[in-house]
């Protein structure tokens, strides 16, 4: 009895916020067969895999999100021009922050990385770290993909890694190396903090260093996304590098760096 009336007060609680929502019956409909799959697996799921947030929080959560992010849902039909707009980017859902709209294949997988790609997430890094765009974006990705792992990976007590060259698995690594070795409350606080300036990144750095002496893993980390960037980002990391580096070079004879930087400032 107690495992059914938890199932029916998330039900309950999604249903309020649903009723307030323009969403059709099939939607209405999956998002309540998403949350209750969630709800059932949940349990085993954080035995298993031990750095996640309580079920409580993570479902609250989604259902926070669904109330304040999510106005337009609508899934796609095989073959239609919206399908093949998702086959074009790759993708299994596309989101859109400022309509508050969601397009997505209709599975409980793709609605649930579609919820979780729609919600705010800051991941602050400081403007003047060259790979700032690129790490972020492996965090945000990775962050999404670790939220669908409930549904997508996980099965009672066993993990299912089908490859699925929709998803990101590099950006899925990324952050799934950093939730072990910083833990689920740093992450979290990293992705929520967005008013402040707090230099989390740096504080990675400080923290891996205490425990093994170095960054390498840091080090490894960068390398590991901008490899795997595009050619285009790659372009203008390598353009910005060389003119630090130039700067620097130049700062190498003080007195005139002072002047010609009060020339500049002059003109």
């Amino acid at each position: 009895m107690g495992l059914f009336s938890k199932l029916k007060d998330y039900n309950i609680e999604l249903e309020e916020v649903l009723d307030n929502k323009y969403f059709s019956s099939n939607i209405k409909s999956l998002l309540l067969s998403m949350i209750y799959k969630i709800e059932i697996s949940y349990t085993d799921f954080q035995k298993v895999k031990k750095s996640v947030r309580g079920k409580e929080d993570f479902l609250n959560e989604v259902v926070e999100i669904i109330r304040l992010y999510c106005d337009n849902i609508k899934t796609v039909e095989p073959d239609s021009d919206q399908a093949k707009l998702l086959i074009k980017n790759n993708v299994k859902a596309l989101t859109n922050e400022n309509e508050r709209s969601i397009l997505t294949y209709p599975t409980e997988i793709a609605l649930l990385y579609a919820i979780s790609d729609i919600s705010p997430k800051y991941f602050y890094i400081d403007e003047k770290f060259a790979l700032k765009g690129l790490i972020q974006n492996a965090l945000v990705n990775g962050y999404n993909l670790n939220n669908i792992e409930v549904l997508k990976d996980f099965n009672g007590w066993s993990w299912d890694k089908t490859y699925d060259e929709k998803f990101q698995y590099i950006d899925n690594l990324v952050y799934q190396n950093l939730l072990v070795i910083l833990g689920e409350k740093f992450l979290y606080e990293w992705r929520t903090y967005g008013s402040t300036r707090r230099d989390f990144l740096d504080e990675a750095k400080k923290f891996m260093k205490f425990f093994t002496g170095n960054d390498k893993y840091l080090k490894s980390l960068y390398k590991t996304v901008y490899v795997y960037a595009n050619d285009k980002d790659r372009k203008k990391i390598d353009e910005e590098l060389k003119l630090k580096t130039k700067t620097l070079k130049e700062m190498e004879d003080k007195i005139t760096f002072i002047e010609n930087s009060k020339n500049k400032k002059r003109r």
